[in-house]
């Protein structure tokens, strides 16, 4: 008996050594950082972040991101990319301060996983111990400079069509010299966008969309760089000018104006359809 039971000791003892085994094995691999894969991170870079960013290369539609890694906690960063509505929705100061800095325009939720995330802070990061200047992509020279903001203007309205068939900016954005009864409101209105006053991050935005409405309005339907350089032209030209703002009452005042105009045409031509035959019915009851 007392063999037996030193024997089942024994296997309880080698179960419970076991179970604490697999139990620290599975922490400490819990707590390890991720694999960062940096090559990874800048083919998602150059593809998603390059539109809006530098590394190195100054202020485009969004910050710098040089040494952003050495500057915000790392959690927070992954957090951010994965996630950005989120933590600005949440209140979170550090992403309230970059809505305000960058006029209202918000970092859009580009579907990072928290892997991706960190392949891109790879990249950011050897990039920036490298004394990097501007990512790859977004060295090639802007042709925004060269944009003619009249034509810029007739793309941005609708009255000169995209050549790949691409929808006219207004449908969704308003902007100076967008006419009286202004533009869609389901986008920013661009003359009151800090960054497009700087026609190459415009370019950068337009060429390689990284807002989820634009993607889906473009991706098949990509505008040429030329197009896009007289959009960014004119964006630039009227950056800071007055534009038509919320124009409800406008359309209500117009509806009524439009139903009294009905209404009186109604009266003029219908006035008299029914004379002809009231008349004798009406006669007739004298009778």
């Amino acid at each position: 008996m007392d063999a037996t039971r030193r024997r089942r000791s024994g296997w309880a003892v080698w179960a419970l050594s076991m179970l604490l085994g697999f139990v620290a094995t599975w922490a400490v691999a819990e707590a390890a950082p991720a694999p960062q894969d940096a090559a990874q991170g800048q083919q998602l870079f150059e593809a998603k972040c390059a539109g809006c960013h530098s590394i190195g290369g100054g202020r485009k539609v969004g910050p710098d991101l040089k040494g952003v890694t050495a500057q915000q906690p790392h959690d927070w960063l992954v957090q951010f990319i994965t996630a950005p509505d989120q933590v600005i929705a949440s209140g979170d100061a550090r992403a309230k301060q970059l809505v305000r800095e960058y006029g209202g325009l918000q970092m859009p939720n580009l579907g990072f996983s928290a892997a991706q995330a960190n392949d891109v802070l790879a990249y950011v990061e050897q990039q920036s111990a490298a004394g990097a200047q501007t990512p790859a992509a977004a060295q090639q020279p802007a042709p925004a400079a060269q944009g003619n903001p009249a034509a810029g203007q007739a793309y941005f309205l609708g009255e000169r069509r995209l050549a790949n068939g691409g929808p006219p900016c207004i449908g969704c954005h308003t902007a100076a010299g967008a006419g009286a009864l202004g533009g869609g409101s389901w986008g920013l209105n661009l003359s009151q966008v800090p960054s497009t006053q700087n026609p190459a991050g415009t370019v950068g935005i337009l060429q390689a969309p990284p807002f989820p409405g634009m993607i889906e309005a473009f991706v098949a339907r990509p505008l040429r760089p030329a197009e896009s350089a007289d959009i960014a032209a004119y964006l630039a030209q009227v950056h800071g000018q007055a534009a038509p703002g919320d124009n409800g009452l406008l359309f209500a005042a117009l509806g009524v104006v439009l139903l009294a105009v009905l209404f009186g045409l109604t009266q003029l031509f219908w006035r008299g359809r029914f004379r002809g035959a009231r008349k004798p019915l009406v006669g007739g009851r004298g009778r």
